[in-house]
């Protein structure tokens, strides 16, 4: 499990830790203030606005690193896996997960998704998993608006970070 690595690098794909204002609220380190507090209130914690690095990973860790077994994947596709459902709809990201495997996309990461994983590579993987992601983004272009360079864009720069052994 590379928590540490794939963490870090979600953070520098998440901007960091720098405060936007999008226009889906207020975010720092790619977490919704909203959500944020939310977690806090679950997890007895005090909603203090900008979070602690460890309170980023925390979140991060809780909300969908181990709900959507990111961990159960090998280095360097946990990391990719993790910055799939941070920044796509938790139901599709686990949808491409299968997709990637080459397992039906029930979006139930049971048993069978997982027993797949070991069928792959580690570097095979991360990559189906990245074409698995760009095809979902060519297809949104396909219905709607969205900032197609820059989603791809993301998608290069875990590829450059895989390349240079970062993650």
């Amino acid at each position: 499990m590379s928590w540490p690595s794939a963490l870090a690098l979600l953070i520098k794909l998440e901007g960091g830790f720098v405060e936007t204002n999008p226009p889906e609220g207020v975010t720092f380190a790619g977490i919704m203030k909203s959500y944020y507090g939310d977690w806090c209130q679950a997890h007895g914690r005090p909603a203090i606005w900008r979070p602690t690095p460890e309170a980023v990973g925390s979140y991060y860790f809780d909300e969908y690193w181990q709900p959507n077994h990111c961990g159960d994947f090998p280095t360097p596709a946990d990391a990719v896996a993790l910055q799939m459902v941070v920044n796509l709809p938790t139901q599709r990201a686990r949808q491409l997960f299968q997709i990637a495997l080459g397992v039906f996309p029930d979006s139930d990461l049971g048993p069978v998704s997982l027993g797949a994983i070991k069928n792959w590579h580690p570097l095979d993987l991360a990559d189906r998993l990245l074409i698995a992601q760009s095809a979902h983004y060519c297809d949104v272009r396909e219905i709607g608006d969205v900032d197609f360079k820059g989603l791809l864009d993301r998608v290069q720069s875990v590829k450059d970070a895989m390349v240079a052994g970062t993650i």
